[in-house]
């Protein structure tokens, strides 16, 4: 499962391309019966089209 963390997320206008989303999301699996939870910084470049946005590039980066 994935979480935003909405006190990290920032969106910056790209003039005559489209935005970048910046912020950090927690990651959680289960494994071997225990819950097992990541936080990580994300870069989310997107792209405006005359239909609808569309990523671009996409980075997730943590220790």
């Amino acid at each position: 499962m994935r979480t935003l963390d909405r006190t990290t997320h920032k969106v910056y206008p790209v003039k005559d391309f489209g935005a970048i989303q910046i912020g950090e999301h927690t990651f959680c699996h289960e494994e071997n019966g225990k819950e097992d939870c990541g936080t990580f910084g994300f870069t989310t470049v997107w792209k405006k089209t005359d239909m609808h946005w569309q990523m671009h590039r996409v980075t997730s980066y943590g220790d």
